[in-house]
């Protein structure tokens, strides 16, 4: 007695012929829904990039005036990576969408991408420098906003030199 769910083990080579074609299609399936779940990945990471909020160069012993020297010196390198970033977001997003999904995608989130790459610019031509990204707590930021301009370079001289407002000496 044959049950029908299970296969013949006599295959003959028409058989084996339609199991090469299946699984040759079925590999193209699974490529385009690789594809679908990375560019679905990539639009979710994407859209879960923030802006970098207020923040100050960081580097032990620094002041105000060499972080503010460094960044200025750093500023020409922005535009440069945000246009780097954006065109290599088109190129993955044509890799990753199509011609078509892809660049609407990356058109629709460019000011986003671009921000996002010239700042990462910056903090790569500050870290040549010797500086880091410190983000400021929101606590930080009240206190500088709250500030006459003296006292505030004061404070900003002691957040960029490693201090924080715990221990600057006029909170």
């Amino acid at each position: 007695m044959r049950l029908a769910h299970l296969p013949d083990r006599n295959h003959g080579p028409r058989d084996r012929n339609r199991t090469s074609a299946l699984l040759k299609s079925t590999s193209r399936i699974r490529t385009h829904g690789s594809r679908g779940i990375c560019l679905a990945a990539v639009l979710l990471l994407a859209g879960c990039v923030t802006q970098p909020g207020p923040s100050v160069p960081f580097r032990d012993g620094a002041n105000l005036t060499a972080a503010r020297d460094a960044v200025r010196s750093c500023s020409g390198v922005a535009p440069k990576g945000g246009r780097n970033v954006v065109t290599g977001s088109y190129v993955a997003g044509v890799i990753l969408g199509g011609l078509v999904l892809g660049p609407v995608y990356v058109a629709s989130n460019e000011e986003n991408i671009r921000a996002h790459g010239e700042a990462q610019a910056v903090d790569r031509c500050l870290a040549d420098r010797g500086f880091v990204r410190r983000d400021l707590s929101e606590a930080e930021v009240q206190a500088l906003r709250g500030r006459d301009p003296y006292s505030r370079q004061n404070l900003l001289n002691h957040l960029i030199g490693g201090g924080s407002l715990e221990t600057s000496p006029n909170v």
